[in-house]
């Protein structure tokens, strides 16, 4: 199935995170293959209305998204990350990176769109 998120890029890496990291055991989905800035292709036994549930399900279960990263886990960010303490790379990924908010609009008014679109004849 394919994943039209009409978001921004953070909002986009913010996604491909959550279900990557959060959703994938959980939902049982084989491949979470991003086409950044533009869609994800999702296999799985799951339909598009559970994945869409589950989706924002985490993200009102997320408090921020430095919830999304793993505990131990410190993205690269530049040549001088060796040089900084990986809870403070984790803080500015989690910060410059990711848009946890932003997905949560984004997704709330793609399903706006989505339930007035269906009502047309």
């Amino acid at each position: 199935m394919y994943v039209l998120p009409w978001v921004g890029s953070k909002s986009f890496r913010t996604l491909e995170r959550l279900m990557k990291h959060n959703l994938s055991k959980k939902l049982a989905l084989r491949s979470v293959v991003p086409m950044e800035p533009y869609y994800f292709v999702v296999s799985g036994k799951i339909d598009e209305r559970t994945l869409l549930a589950e989706i924002m399900s985490e993200c009102r279960t997320a408090e921020d998204a430095s919830a999304l990263l793993a505990e131990d886990e410190a993205p690269y960010l530049g040549k001088y990350d060796e040089f900084v303490a990986p809870p403070l790379i984790r803080e500015a990924f989690a910060v410059d990176g990711l848009d946890l908010d932003g997905l949560k609009a984004g997704l709330q008014q793609t399903l706006e769109w989505d339930s007035s679109g269906s009502n047309r004849t």
